[in-house]
């Protein structure tokens, strides 16, 4: 696992409007695992945000308009394998315990439009081993409710991105023995809850990101470590191709945004933990690192953003 240090803290700045919100923290020390923290887009600042009640890492994150969702993840250690959910409310930054997934789960993925939450399983614990799974679990917000049905490929550490009819999710590791990277992607299509094949990756990757807006998603990172290359998957033609990389190799990483760019949260390669984050630019295909840098080097954390890239 990654090694995660902290660093001298910098000054940071209150903000308001649109945020990204980061948490699933993977800290020894149990109360700063729950911490999250907020960058805000316009202002390029970062703030603390409310604490999660429970401490998890290697969750998946996803959300609406009004609420982002950590789900799942270890919990005290890389053996407990969570169920739970809780919500975060933007409007006035409070967490909530919500609903339970049908089983513990860590390294999966969440998608969201503004009516329904998808949570692809990932890795679930047999009492020896975490092995990859293929359950996904539909959350919708209104009712409170949840309905599952299988995707098509036993996957784990893999990463998803959705416009507001079409999610993708992309690569990760399958199978036994030493967890073989997957170019496989699947799409949901969230108006009747099924699931397709999608165009392969160009390369295997796994624990890396995904993150869009209505037209596109970039897919970036991980790569067991040694990649900062990127792909730009188009949701119109069902099309991949490559874009610009990341600035340095990011492994373990996150991704959030808003529609006009997409970022990659911390991670880093085999020497460690990054501070920094990558702004990806969907209209120029640019990417540069921010200039504020985040007060603690993470990786395995999760995020999500409260102006996602589907509401244009």
């Amino acid at each position: 696992m990654f090694e995660l240090l902290l660093l001298r803290k910098k000054k940071s700045t209150q903000s308001s409007g649109p945020y990204t919100l980061i948490g699933g923290l993977n800290f020894a020390d149990v109360n700063e695992s729950k911490k999250t923290y907020k960058y805000f887009y316009v202002d390029d600042v970062f703030s603390t945000g409310t604490s999660l009640k429970t401490k998890r890492w290697v969750c998946m994150a996803t959300g609406n308009l009004s609420v982002g969702i950590f789900a799942g993840g270890y919990g005290t250690n890389s053996k407990e394998y969570l169920s739970s959910t809780e919500k975060y409310q933007y409007d006035n930054n409070t967490t909530i315990a919500s609903f339970n997934l049908s089983t513990g789960r860590s390294y999966g993925a969440g998608i969201s439009d503004n009516l329904n939450a998808v949570f692809f399983k990932g890795e679930e614990y047999d009492g020896v081993n975490g092995w990859p799974r293929g359950t996904v679990e539909r959350y919708t917000y209104s009712t409170n409710s949840k309905i599952t049905n299988s995707y098509i490929t036993h996957r784990a550490q893999h990463c998803s991105a959705n416009n507001d009819t079409l999610g993708i999710n992309a690569g990760g590791t399958y199978g036994t023995g030493q967890y073989p990277s997957s170019t496989t992607t699947e799409l949901y299509r969230f108006s009747n809850n099924v699931l397709s094949m999608g165009a392969n990756l160009l390369a295997k990757r796994d624990i890396g990101a995904a993150v869009g807006n209505i037209a596109f998603c970039i897919i970036a990172g991980g790569s067991t470590y040694n990649s900062a290359s990127a792909e730009k998957y188009t949701f119109s033609n069902n099309a991949i191709a490559s874009t610009t990389s990341l600035t340095k190799k990011r492994a373990g990483c996150s991704g959030s945004g808003n529609s006009e760019f997409g970022l990659f949260v911390g991670g880093g390669g085999q020497t460690g933990s990054s501070n920094s984050i990558d702004r990806y630019t969907y209209a120029t295909d640019t990417c540069l690192s921010t200039s504020t840098l985040m007060t603690v080097a993470l990786a395995w954390q999760s995020a999500t953003s409260s102006s996602p890239g589907w509401a244009a």
